[in-house]
């Protein structure tokens, strides 16, 4: 299963988390996401990307097939 998971603190600023997805997925989805946000008005100011490990990836993928509990609610 693949998710987005958004976090926007009381200064407003917005981080983004993509869960299950690997390389050119992840970059396509982000700017998908950016482009819809920009079209609604939002002013996007770009501070950082981090990029996941191959094993991080490969563990969120096992913890979605097994339906693993995070953060507190079932995937």
């Amino acid at each position: 299963m693949r998710k987005i998971e958004a976090e926007i603190d009381l200064a407003g600023k917005l981080c983004l988390e993509f869960i299950g997805f690997a390389g050119e997925d992840c970059e396509e989805e982000r700017e998908r996401l950016r482009r819809v946000l920009v079209e609604s008005g939002v002013a996007l100011k770009l501070e950082q990307i981090k990029r996941k490990s191959s094993s991080q990836i490969l563990e969120e993928k096992r913890e979605n097939s097994e339906g693993r509990i995070k953060h507190g609610q079932r995937e």
